[in-house]
């Protein structure tokens, strides 16, 4: 039998998950692969401490203004949204 995080750990989409307060507290091997930050380097930081530069299509940053994660838990409900991150090495992610 699979333990959660070993399903977590083999999904082709990269999951992170943070608490209240976007505090990341686990970030699986395809989130390593896209961002090419390791779970080691980003667990117990924040999402929107500047690492990973969460923005729109427009290059707006969302990390402080116009958060999807915010916005879902601050409606307790599913949002979705288009956005990009900054990768390890200096450049944008594909659209997320």
């Amino acid at each position: 039998m699979f333990d959660s995080q070993e399903i977590l750990d083999n999904l082709f989409d990269g999951v992170y998950v943070v608490t209240r307060n976007r505090k990341i507290t686990y970030w699986n091997k395809t989130a390593e692969e896209i961002t090419g930050y390791s779970a080691e380097e980003l667990t117990g930081t924040h999402c929107f401490d500047g690492t990973l530069k969460h923005v729109d299509e427009n290059g707006v940053n969302l990390c402080h203004e116009g958060c999807p994660l915010a916005w879902a838990m601050a409606h307790r409900c599913k949002h979705e949204a288009s956005l990009f991150l900054h990768h390890k090495d200096g450049h944008s992610t594909k659209k997320c």
